[in-house]
């Protein structure tokens, strides 16, 4: 028997009152595209389809709504108490979904009244009516979302909480949902928490002292909004058990420093990846669990991971080196050394934070492509 949670948080997602309309554009990703979906990848079958719509549950299961805060008053905490678990069922929908497209699945909607009536079978019933459709080259129905690297523009809403209305979509219904997130919960209390050892920012006239065992990493961020976001997470990949998870947190304020923030930090040598993108200082954070680009940083080495303007309306690094040469004039031989950071597609990494998706950087290579790795849609 799935434990109370498990259930709790399947009868809120069932029990969401109304159909939202199909996603519009721009791509939203704090919220599912509809209880009139499924979801569909030319050749795939009912075990593929079940396997992906759980793997993505479970990492959907990983991530948490702001939390609006306690109250003294027993009234009003119940009511935030409901309050976050509706945000939190909208959210395991959006991020399943997010995951899905991710890996390459399209969602596929049908006409509302066709999807109320599949909609009303045991999930025996659901899987057998979608099963011919999960694998179409030509599915049933419109297709309405696709790969479509969401994260690189800046119109795409990505820090908010989504609507409350709606319902599980027939992928989900599909599937023992219950149960899923029960072995989710477990496997996410077994691995503990992922919190990283941030590290401190330097100023340009430290970084002259960093020492030649170590590696510097200096990044801009410019255009920070409420809706394009202001931080950026750089986190470094495990290199073994016990190899501690630094990160560092580049922010700037989107009220006083829109023209932008340059940020460097001691960078002990290895892979770091960008690893998410921040709004309102990670109130949300959307993790670039499932691909993100990387880049090796070894020691004695001062790498620039580029200015990430998230107002742009194609959001990618700039590497040219004339701006950050002239800011670290006072650092030493540090200007004369610095080179381009050298992006590659497709690392992956612990999913958490409020939404969940990937990001390429355009013309980057990228690692080899597979289930865990997004690419377009077939």
């Amino acid at each position: 028997m799935p434990n109370p949670s498990a259930r709790f948080a399947i009868s809120v997602l069932a029990a969401l009152a109304l159909a939202s309309p199909a996603r519009a554009e721009p791509a939203n990703l704090t919220t599912a595209s509809g209880p009139n979906t499924y979801f569909n990848r030319p050749g795939a079958d009912m075990a593929a389809h079940d396997s992906a719509v759980g793997d993505c549950l479970a990492l959907a299961a990983r991530e948490q709504q702001p939390n609006p805060g306690a109250s003294a008053s027993f009234m009003v905490s119940s009511f935030l108490d409901r309050e976050m678990a509706a945000k939190s069922a909208v959210a395991l929908s959006a991020n399943t979904e997010n995951c899905m497209v991710a890996r390459g699945w399209r969602v596929v909607a049908i006409p509302q009244d066709e999807a109320d009536a599949i909609a009303k079978l045991d999930r025996a019933g659901v899987a057998a009516r979608i099963g011919d459709w999960v694998g179409a080259a030509a599915p049933h129905g419109t297709v309405v979302r696709q790969w479509a690297n969401d994260m690189a523009d800046a119109a795409t809403v990505k820090f908010k909480t989504g609507p409350w209305s709606g319902k599980l979509n027939l992928s989900l219904s599909a599937i023992d949902a219950a149960a899923v997130l029960q072995a989710a919960t477990a496997a996410a209390k077994a691995e503990g928490d992922d919190k990283p050892n941030l590290l401190r920012a330097l100023a340009p006239d430290e970084i002259a002292q960093v020492p030649k065992d170590r590696a510097v990493v200096i990044l801009r961020v410019a255009g920070p909004s409420l809706h394009a976001g202001d931080t950026i997470v750089l986190r470094r990949e495990s290199t073994g058990a016990g190899d501690a998870p630094d990160a560092f947190l580049a922010y700037a304020n989107p009220f006083w420093e829109r023209g932008g923030k340059w940020s460097a930090f001691e960078a002990p040598p290895g892979r770091w990846r960008i690893a998410s993108i921040g709004g309102g200082r990670l109130i949300f954070e959307v993790r670039l669990c499932l691909g993100a680009p990387s880049f090796q940083a070894s020691a004695g080495e001062v790498v620039y991971a580029g200015t990430y303007d998230l107002s742009s309306a194609a959001i990618r690094p700039d590497l040219s080196l004339d701006a950050v040469r002239q800011w670290l004039a006072k650092s030493g031989d540090a200007a004369d050394r610095v080179r381009p950071a050298t992006y590659v597609n497709g690392s992956t990494g612990r999913c958490g934070g409020t939404y969940i998706y990937a990001y390429e950087i355009d013309g980057a290579p990228r690692e080899p492509a597979g289930e865990t790795q997004p690419h377009p849609a077939p």
